[in-house]
């Protein structure tokens, strides 16, 4: 977190619930009920209704956005260098292995991640394990067909 001074209009307790309710490390991130009692604000009856009171004043939304805002800008200047850096490796690196690896990180920081992405090879891999399952069945059904047609008839003479 930055500094617990308060901001234009904020008290410090103000202050820093909203930093700890916008900080991307704080464990508290994005609850205000939590950055708010972090704060240093009690937890008597009604503090959660408290706790709503405060996040509703005009002030404090707009400090809110305004952090954001601030902190968005941090990291996308981190994720900018982080991505330059990842393509410096990956044209510079002499091993393929590394190579590999830099893009995919690229990917991971663009929003590409992996495990979301449709895998072409994964579909095809389920399709042939369909296409062998089919086979096979068919196969089993045939012998087993085969195997019924050349059994005797037994037939029960009734009175």
């Amino acid at each position: 977190m930055a500094e617990n001074k308060p901001k234009k209009g904020l008290t410090a307790k103000e202050t820093a619930a909203i930093e700890y309710y916008i900080d991307p490390s704080s464990e508290t991130r994005n609850n205000w009920s939590k950055s708010y009692l972090r704060a240093g604000y009690s937890e008597c009856k009604g503090w959660k209704r408290n706790a709503c009171t405060v996040m509703n004043k005009n002030h404090v939304k707009t400090a809110i956005m305004a952090m954001r805002a601030d902190i968005g800008e941090k990291i996308a200047v981190t994720r900018e260098y982080c991505i330059e850096r990842l393509y410096q490796i990956a044209e510079t690196s002499k091993t393929e292995g590394n190579v590999i690896k830099a893009i995919s990180e690229i990917g991971d920081f663009a929003g590409f991640k992996r495990e979301n992405a449709p895998n072409e090879e994964r579909e095809q891999a389920r399709k042939a394990l369909k296409d062998k399952e089919l086979t096979e069945l068919e196969r089993l059904s045939r012998a087993r067909t085969e195997e019924l047609s050349h059994r005797p008839v037994i037939r029960q003479i009734g009175a």
